[in-house]
């Protein structure tokens, strides 16, 4: 699976690096990153890849997250489609008459699942 290329992370990558009080050099050894790579990341000149990121997030001991844009954090993704789906959640029928099992079926329906689940974990 190809990895992503974030672009415009290196104003981050420079002000977190700042904070932790590291080099470009001092950053880029701790990440196992060629020195040039940063530096050209750092300045918007080359994007980030995944590997490259986490890399990055690790040596600086903080959460890749922190590096994102806010668009492409994972919590803004999960924020933006709330309102989405309460709208579907909201406008959810459960049928009345639906097929609905008597609770001995059901019982018996449940044992048979985890008598599998149990021979499956041989």
């Amino acid at each position: 699976m190809p990895s992503i290329v974030y672009r415009g992370l290196g104003p981050r990558i420079a002000y977190e690096r700042r904070i932790a009080g590291l080099t470009q050099a001092g950053l880029a050894r701790a990440a196992s990153i060629a020195l040039g790579t940063l530096r050209k990341v750092e300045r918007g000149e080359r994007g980030i890849s995944d590997a490259v990121m986490d890399a990055v997030a690790s040596a600086l001991d903080i959460d890749r997250a922190r590096l994102l844009p806010a668009g492409e954090r994972s919590e803004d993704r999960v924020h933006q489609v709330m309102p989405m789906l309460s709208t579907v959640l909201a406008t959810y029928e459960a049928p009345e008459d639906g097929p609905c099992r008597d609770l001995r079926s059901l019982s018996e329906a449940v044992a048979s699942v985890v008598a599998h689940r149990l021979s499956a974990r041989c």
